[in-house]
């Protein structure tokens, strides 16, 4: 079962749907932290898979005892593409730091682009998946109750 499961998410989707590939998405996102991060995600140019790249910046300083700041980098891997949405996988790692605190996140992840009809080049991204952190204190958690949100807007 598990064999039959694995090839199934393996396999590339052949649905004639929403192709993104070659075009660059610009936006934001709360993946790596609890701040909003400038997100540019681009979508290799291959017609039958969806496969993205994308790089996170955010930073925080309002308050000197709360700065906080976070870079990473994803991969993601669409597994079910239809004509307004996108249900994918993804794998991401960057650093986090908050004060004196600091560790590598490490994220594997499966979310959900939506676009609205007649805004095609508007995604909505919502995310769940777990979170590692390794550094002064290792720790590994879900974000299932507050899922990770986002947006792009794809050129």
């Amino acid at each position: 079962m598990q064999k039959l499961l694995l090839c199934f998410v393996l396999l590339p989707a052949t649905a004639s749907a929403k192709d993104l590939s070659g075009k660059l998405g610009m936006g934001f996102n709360n993946q790596f932290s609890s701040v909003s991060s400038l997100s540019a995600r681009y979508v290799l140019p291959m017609r039958d898979l969806h496969i993205a790249i994308e790089g996170n910046f955010g930073t925080s300083v309002l308050k000197a005892q709360d700065n906080n700041i976070s870079a990473g980098a994803r991969l993601i891997y669409g597994i079910v593409r239809e004509d307004n949405m996108l249900l994918h996988l993804g794998l991401g790692a960057g650093v986090w730091g908050e004060g004196n605190a600091g560790s590598v996140r490490i994220q594997p992840v499966m979310g959900a682009e939506f676009f609205l009809h007649g805004l095609e080049n508007l995604g909505f991204l919502v995310e769940w998946g777990l979170t590692i952190d390794l550094g002064n204190e290792n720790r590994i958690y879900t974000t299932s109750t507050a899922p990770s949100a986002g947006v792009h807007y794809y050129f």
